[in-house]
């Protein structure tokens, strides 16, 4: 994951750098960008373009959760709070926002365990995300194979439709047995004509036959 991190604190972004670099093996991390102050957030989370932002919530130039800082609330990304005072004091401001994790930084070396949990969640929720949209993708060209399919058969469909239609027209022009009362006769009102030996034709109307058998001959 793409992580951006906000901090004044120069030993606590140490502390995120250095598990960073050390997460690479691991691939939960795999690149970061620092900056301690809101006005340089603003400058380089654009073309960061983070998976992962993890901010104190008091800096130098503002807080992360007044009117004026809700832009970096509305990036699409995953967010992380931290700050030296308790959890309970921000607790409205982290629902609001849902953020997936609070860290205490409290003593550097109680600060470490929360970090990496919060990573690794942060990591597994983004890989649960990329599956999701793997399945919907591969889902939806799923479909478009199978339509694509049914619109194919749909046209060989057709196609043999109008063939047949045109054999049929092409018979009866070359087979002078069925013989229409006249060219806007319709199917009810067509006849066979069926030659009698010895005698003259005779007529019969195609809706009155019920069965037709042959000579062998």
């Amino acid at each position: 994951m793409r992580l951006f991190v906000i901090e004044d604190d120069e030993m606590t972004a140490r502390i995120i750098q250095d598990y960073a670099s050390s997460s690479l093996d691991d691939n939960v991390v795999k690149a970061t960008c620092f900056a301690d102050s809101l006005a340089k957030a603003r400058q380089a989370i654009e073309e960061f373009q983070p998976d992962v932002i993890l901010f104190d919530i008091h800096l130098p130039d503002g807080q992360i959760f007044d009117a004026a800082e809700h832009w970096l609330l509305r990036q699409d990304a995953l967010l992380i709070c931290m700050s030296a005072y308790p959890r309970w004091k921000f607790i409205d401001h982290v629902l609001a926002t849902q953020a997936i994790a609070f860290i205490e930084k409290g003593a550097l070396g109680s600060f470490f365990v929360p970090l990496k949990k919060a990573l690794y969640k942060a990591s597994e929720i983004l890989r649960n995300q990329q599956q999701a949209q793997y399945l919907v993708n591969h889902a939806f060209q799923k479909h478009d194979h199978i339509r694509a399919a049914l619109q194919e058969a749909e046209a060989q469909l057709a196609e043999k439709e109008r063939l047949l239609e045109q054999r049929m027209e092409e018979r009866k022009e070359t087979n002078p047995s069925f013989l229409p009362k006249d060219s806007r006769a319709s199917a009810e009102s067509a006849v066979l004509r069926v030659d009698v030996r010895g005698s003259d034709s005779v007529f019969v109307p195609i809706q009155d036959i019920v069965c037709v058998e042959s000579e062998k001959n």
